[in-house]
C-alpha cells in the first residue's frame, strides 16, 4: 500500500471518538458482550483498535437516557473518512471513491457510560498487553450506511432533508423505534446498536462531560505583553 494510502490518525493521547457502524454486526455483537462483563480495555494504535477481550477491569457501565437525536453525515474525501471511522477508513475507503460518498445516517437515544473517572494500569488485570484506553461510554441507537445516491449528496444535509440513497452498506437496528421514551435502565428493543464509542486514556482521568474531538482544538492564546513603562515607574530602566 502506498503511504498516502494509509489512513492518517488524529491524536488520541487526550482520549477520541469513533463511529462503529463500519465494524461487523459480530464486531459489535462483541464489543456489546464485553460491556456486560466490566468495563471494555482496548489497543488503539495507528489506527487500528483492538478489544483485548482477556483483559479486564472492575466496573460496568449504566444507561442514561437522553432526548432523540437523528444525524446525517455524507463522507466524500479520505479525510472525513478519516476522521469518523479511522479504524475503518483503508477498508471503506475503495467503496466511497467508487460511488462518490457514503452516508451515514444515525439515530441515538443516549449512552451507556462508566462512573469510572479513570483506569490505572495497576487496574488493569488478565492479558493487557498494549492497553492504551478503555470505553468509556457508547452511544446506543440505530443506523444505515449506504453509499450516495448521486452528485446531488450535501456535504452537510439536515437530517430531516435526507439525501438521496444509493446502495445500503450495512444497517442496525430501527431509527422509528428510537422515537419511544426510553427508561433509566436500558434503551428500547431495536434502538440498541452502539453507534459510537467514546475512548478514555489510561492513565489519566477523563472529563466531566464526553470526549469530542470533532471539533478543532481550541488554540491557547498568547501571554499579553507587559504594558510599557511609564519614564516616572522606578521599574523604568530597570534590567
Amino acid at each position: 500500500m502506498h503511504e498516502s494510502e494509509a489512513p492518517r490518525c488524529r491524536d488520541a493521547s487526550g482520549g477520541t471518538e469513533q463511529l462503529t457502524v463500519g465494524w461487523t454486526p459480530e464486531e459489535r455483537a462483541d464489543l456489546e458482550a464485553r460491556s456486560r462483563d466490566g468495563v471494555v480495555i482496548v489497543r488503539y494504535q495507528g489506527c487500528q483498535l483492538d478489544v483485548l477481550r482477556d483483559c479486564q477491569v472492575k466496573g460496568g457501565y449504566a444507561f442514561e437516557p437522553a432526548a432523540m437525536k437523528e444525524d446525517q453525515v455524507v463522507l466524500t474525501s479520505d479525510a472525513e473518512l478519516e476522521q469518523w471511522m479511522p479504524d475503518q477508513a483503508r477498508r471503506l475507503r475503495s467503496e466511497m471513491r467508487a460511488a462518490g460518498g457514503l452516508v451515514i445516517r444515525t439515530a441515538t437515544l443516549g449512552r451507556r457510560m462508566t462512573a469510572l473517572p479513570s483506569v490505572a494500569p495497576a487496574d488493569l488485570v488478565g492479558d493487557c498487553q498494549g492497553a492504551t484506553h478503555f470505553v468509556a461510554a457508547m452511544a446506543m441507537g440505530a443506523f444505515e450506511m449506504s453509499t450516495a445516491g448521486g452528485d446531488s449528496a450535501s456535504p452537510n444535509p439536515a437530517p430531516q432533508e435526507p439525501g438521496p440513497r444509493g446502495r445500503t452498506l450495512t444497517k442496525g437496528g430501527d431509527p422509528a423505534a428510537c422515537s419511544q421514551a426510553p427508561d433509566a435502565a436500558r434503551p428500547p428493543e431495536r434502538c440498541a446498536e452502539i453507534v459510537r464509542i467514546e475512548l478514555a486514556p489510561i492513565g489519566a482521568t477523563r472529563g466531566s462531560d464526553s470526549v469530542n474531538t470533532h471539533a478543532p482544538p481550541l488554540a491557547e492564546p498568547p501571554p499579553a505583553a507587559p504594558p510599557p513603562a511609564e519614564p516616572g515607574d522606578p521599574e523604568h530602566g530597570r534590567h
